[in-house]
């Protein structure tokens, strides 16, 4: 899964090789493509991959059902770090160095006169 992909996007992707490599005529089964779009996501959906791979009826998994049970964790990841940048985003910083607002210590501008 590529750095800033969605669930649907990398699925759709998974899906399109699929097609692709039926369509010149290589035999591949969608269970397959299943495992080897569960196989390449981040470490923060194995929890999920672990659920969907113990709940798998008779080992049969199609890319929809993964799809829309791998999407309520990149909800539920995308709320949480939402949440943490719109805390920090009404947080003002304050320069340990200076005691004003809007900078850290290293981006300090009397450290740079300072140091000049």
């Amino acid at each position: 899964m590529k750095g800033n992909e969605t669930i649907p996007q990398y699925v759709a992707r998974g899906r399109a090789l699929y097609d692709k490599l039926l369509s010149i005529g290589h035999t591949i089964e969608e269970q397959e493509v299943v495992w080897s779009v569960l196989g390449g996501l981040p470490e923060w959906y194995m929890g999920m991959v672990t659920t969907i791979e113990a709940n798998a009826a008779n080992g049969e998994l199609d890319l929809d059902d993964i799809m829309a049970k791998l999407m309520i964790v990149e909800q539920r990841k995308s709320t949480k770090f939402g949440e943490v940048e719109a805390y920090y985003a009404k947080t003002p910083v304050k320069c340990y160095k200076c005691g004003e607002e809007g900078h850290i210590r290293c981006d300090c501008p009397q450290k740079i006169k300072h140091e000049l």
